[in-house]
């Protein structure tokens, strides 16, 4: 019986010391699980801290840049030209969803509708805008030049105006800044919400019309157009009001868009664009452009321009009519028939 009791105590004990195991096992597995949880939230902050670095020198870059703008319009009174954006000519032309590099979906749905009317300027709004002109011009040449040129200038006004409507969204919401959020992304999450749809303090009419009026007085000075009396300008005002839109949706995004600044008489690249239906094929060098590329924000080619190219010496082009359009095809590869 004693020996009984004893190997029923002896069970009891390794009963009871197994259960304390398998408590152990447990506790040390809570534990290992909430190791691996503190080492990814440590991981995201660490990204978090990058990501900050990044726009903070992104920032400061930016001030740097609008320093020296101010100081060249200060001394010389006429604005500078923002960089050339280097592209090499044996790169290919990339996929436009390769490029966005938001996670968001909302932007990337945002990036192509954009592209869409982009290209949507290009065989509408820029044909209007082009027969408007051939009323008083029949230099065909001339007016593509014009009218690229009004893109250009448009989309330069539109980022400097975007600056300032970002240091004003910056200021206003500096006194209510928050804790778990940083300012610039507060910024940030404030232009994704309001900035497109002009509210509070996005892009007023009033503003709009300041643009247009600066783009109309920077292509009465661009020593690219060559002088004409008998043009008005003011024929351009419906479409600058288009670009404008287009202009600074694209600036609202997380990762703007900008259009590629070309020089003329200079050899094609054929990552960038394509030659118009008249151009001379036996040249490479570039007369001159009939659309810009559009650009992302890293560089990246997301729709091909559009240029003439032709020997040195060749008389310009007549328009055979004043309200034929142009017959230059979409920038698209694939153009969608309805």
């Amino acid at each position: 019986l004693k020996k009984t009791k004893r190997a029923s105590n002896d069970e009891e004990i390794a009963v009871g010391d197994l259960a304390l195991d398998e408590e152990e096992l447990l506790k040390l597995r809570n534990d290992w699980d909430n190791a691996q949880t503190e080492i990814r939230r440590l991981k995201s902050s660490s990204l978090l801290v990058d990501d900050y670095e990044s726009q903070l020198r992104r920032l400061k870059n930016e001030v740097n840049s609008l320093r020296e703008d101010e100081k060249t319009l200060l001394l010389t009174g006429v604005r500078p030209l923002p960089k050339r954006v280097e592209i090499e000519d044996d790169e290919p032309l990339p996929a436009v969803t390769r490029h966005v590099h938001d996670s968001s979906p909302s932007q990337v749905v945002r990036q192509h509708s954009l592209i869409n009317r982009f290209n949507e300027l290009y065989s509408r709004a820029r044909n209007d805008a082009m027969s408007a002109l051939r009323l008083s011009c029949d230099d065909n040449d001339r007016i593509q030049r014009i009218v690229t040129q009004a893109v250009i200038e448009t989309f330069r006004e539109v980022k400097l105006a975007f600056r300032q409507y970002r240091l004003r969204v910056r200021k206003a919401l500096l006194p209510h800044q928050s804790v778990d959020e940083s300012l610039e992304e507060a910024v940030t999450n404030y232009i994704d919400r309001h900035g497109e749809f002009h509210e509070v303090f996005g892009l007023k009419y009033h503003e709009v019309e300041e643009i247009v009026t600066d783009v109309l007085r920077a292509l009465n000075r661009n020593p690219t157009i060559t002088y004409a009396p008998h043009l008005d300008y003011f024929d351009l005002k419906p479409f600058i009001r288009k670009v404008t839109e287009v202009a600074w949706s694209m600036q609202c995004l997380h990762q703007p868009l900008d259009v590629h600044l070309g020089m003329e008489d200079e050899l094609i690249k054929d990552s960038l664009y394509r030659r118009s239906y008249d151009s001379d094929y036996s040249s490479y060098l570039v007369h001159h452009f009939v659309w810009p590329a559009l650009l992302d924000a890293h560089g990246h080619v997301l729709t091909k321009g559009e240029c003439v190219t032709r020997k040195a010496g060749d008389l310009p082009r007549r328009s055979r009519s004043s309200s034929r359009r142009s017959r230059s095809i979409s920038p698209r590869r694939h153009i969608k028939t309805y």
